[in-house]
Parts: C-alpha cells; sequence; structure tokens
C-alpha cells in the first residue's frame, strides 16, 4: 500500500506538471559521447551481438528439451552477465571522461532518488499491465528465476536469484540498453525515437507476454536515463522493479 500510494502521488506530481507545461525531470545538460571512437563502436558491436543471442530463441518456435533453469545454469549466467558488466565500461570509458556515458559518481544521492521517483512511476502501469497478462503465464512462459524460486526452499539459491534479479541484471541489461544502445541511437536520432526502439527491444528479449508488460518500465528507464544521463538511476529502477516482483512472488509462494 506504501508504494501504491508514492506510485500515485508521483502521477499526480506528473499530471500537474503537464498542466502548468513544466518539466518532471529536469533534463541535464551535459556532454555526451558522440559514438564515433573505435570503443565505442567495439561496444556497440558487442551487445548488437547480445541482444541477438537474446532474441533467437524467443522466434524459435520448436520445441526445446531441458531448457529449465537451474543453479548451475544460473550460475553459470551470473558469472558472464557480471563479467561482461565489468567488461563493456572498460571497453567504453578508454580515454574518454565516464561521465559522458552516465558513469557518474556525484551526487549520489540525486541518482538515487531519481531513480526512486522513476520506479514509482513506473510501477503501476507496469504492476496492472502484469496483472492483465497474469493468465496467460504458465511454467513455459514464465520468467525462469520466478520458475526456479517457486521450486526451492532453499535459502542459498534464493538469495542467488535475488542477487540474479534484483543486482546482476539490471546492472547488465542497463548497461546494454539504456548507455549503449540509447546512448548511440539517441546520437543518430531523436531522443524520442531513441527512447522507443531501445523500449521495444527491451522487451522483446523478456518475451511476448512479460515484453507487453514490461513496455512501461522501458519507457520510463528510457525517460530517465534521457533526461539525468545516469546509469545508476537506471539501475535503481530496474532493481527496486525486479525486487518487487520477487518479494511478491516470495509472499505469494509462502501463502500458498
Amino acid at each position: 500500500m506504501l508504494l501504491l500510494s508514492g506510485s500515485v502521488w508521483v502521477w499526480i506530481q506528473l499530471m500537474l506538471s503537464l498542466y502548468h507545461q513544466t518539466p518532471w525531470m529536469e533534463p541535464i545538460d551535459e556532454p555526451r559521447a558522440d559514438w564515433t571512437r573505435f570503443p565505442e563502436v567495439t561496444a556497440m558491436f558487442l551487445v548488437a551481438l547480445l541482444i541477438a543471442l537474446h532474441l533467437i530463441p524467443r522466434f524459435d518456435t520448436a520445441p526445446s528439451p531441458d531448457t529449465e533453469l537451474t543453479l548451475g545454469r544460473l550460475t553459470s549466467h551470473l558469472i558472464f552477465t557480471a563479467s561482461v558488466s565489468l567488461l563493456l565500461p572498460a571497453i567504453l570509458i578508454c580515454g574518454r571522461p565516464p561521465a559522458e556515458f552516465g558513469f557518474k559518481v556525484r551526487p549520489v544521492r540525486t541518482q538515487i532518488l531519481d531513480g526512486l521517483r522513476g520506479f514509482l512511476l513506473a510501477l503501476v502501469p507496469t504492476g496492472l499491465l502484469m496483472l492483465a497478462t497474469a493468465p496467460f503465464r504458465n511454467r513455459q512462459t514464465q520468467n525462469p528465476l520466478l520458475t526456479l524460486l517457486s521450486d526451492t526452499n532453499d535459502p542459498a539459491i534464493v538469495a542467488l536469484i535475488c542477487l540474479a534479479a534484483a543486482v546482476v541484471a539490471p546492472l547488465y541489461e542497463e548497461l546494454m540498453f539504456r548507455v549503449i544502445l540509447q546512448g548511440w541511437l539517441g546520437s543518430v536520432l531523436r531522443p524520442r525515437t531513441a527512447i522507443v526502439l531501445t523500449a521495444a527491444l527491451f522487451a522483446a528479449i523478456h518475451g511476448a507476454i512479460d515484453g507487453v508488460a514490461l513496455v512501461p518500465l522501458a519507457l520510463v528507464l528510457g525517460f530517465v536515463f534521457q533526461q539525468r544521463h545516469s546509469y545508476l538511476s537506471v539501475v535503481v529502477i530496474h532493481g527496486l522493479f525486479n525486487g518487487t516482483m520477487l518479494v511478491l512472488a516470495l509472499l505469494t509462494q509462502n501463502l500458498i
């Protein structure tokens, strides 16, 4: 109820801002990467390859045996995504200020508060779409992490799932989609177009059902990154949302 109240309040603030024609979230005017140097092109190529690898299974209609997530696969996935989350920033900032890509240290408090505002903005529309698409979810279409969560009572595995969903996945996905993909698209297209295209690809890698529900979240992530140019802010939004979904799943599982 507290989160719902906060989300409603943020939406009221947004409506008032639109009514008074004032920005709900002030844009930050600062230098941004032009995405023409070799390290940036290399990072874009790697991200395009990663997104393609995520998308290909979504278009494979042939049944694939033994595709459920296991502890071993989860551990391997964590190691891979954490490694990529370290490698890509290292490539990007070769000879270029990290702030040009949204990697900013200060002010941390402002970046976290921006993330909290974005999370509350995305919560209601995304939550409503999650409820609307719930009847179409089953073991095959459900997020693999939630499937593994429903199959275990081991605290160590639950902790590993929480780490994957609320920390590593936001770091990995926001780096790929907002920092690199949207950053590059924003340098060659209008910002709104870059936000929409990035959101569409972000939704697509999560499958048809979850993808539809995640569109509002993806659009909010894109908007906040465009306005505030902060990697930390979008990671906070993504992490809070995933963490909330995990807590709700755990509560539902315990009630059942």
